[in-house]
């Protein structure tokens, strides 16, 4: 046998030997790979449901910030406010036999050059509330804007809610 030979036998044999080895180590770690393979699906799944938790989470959080903006604008509607002194107090107006109303003059911004003189109105049953004041009273009224379209034309109306002297 040569010098080749022999070289090549050996490195046949190391090759075996390194080839039973590793199937000596698979067999014996298969367990663990397993378990590797198993965790490792497991970490894919956590994974996709942290994924689904943080797209859930966008979404509460939108809903959250509608939810805010709703608010924020109904507490603007709700929560206008104007001071002044009362200038004129009409009587009620039965307008249908399912609603009355009552008109009452606002001037405002009374000691500037440009006062404003402003029209509220109060509806049903709150038209009595006029009645605890007198015309030149401080007040401070509470109102709704409402605005509405009418064969084509564009109305708005200050209704008045709560009034308070100041």
């Amino acid at each position: 046998m040569s010098l080749t030979d022999n070289f090549i036998d050996s490195l046949q044999r190391q090759l075996t030997n390194a080839t039973r080895k590793m199937a000596e180590i698979e067999q014996e770690n298969s367990p663990l790979i397993l378990k590797v393979k198993n965790l490792e699906q497991e970490l894919k799944n956590l994974r996709a449901a942290h994924i689904k938790a943080l797209e859930r989470s966008i979404e509460i959080g939108e809903t959250t910030q509608s939810i805010l903006d709703i608010t924020n604008q109904l507490e603007k509607k709700v929560n206008m406010e104007c001071s002044g002194t009362l200038k004129v107090k009409m009587e009620t107006q039965t307008v249908s036999d399912r609603f009355k109303k009552r008109e009452f003059v606002l001037t405002t911004d009374a000691e500037t050059k440009y006062p404003q003189t402003v029209i509220f109105q109060l509806t049903q049953d709150k038209c009595n509330i006029l009645d605890n004041f007198r015309e030149g009273d401080n007040l401070k009224v509470s109102y709704n804007l409402n605005g509405k379209e009418y064969n084509g034309k564009y109305y708005n109306s200050l209704t008045a809610w709560k009034i308070e002297k100041v």
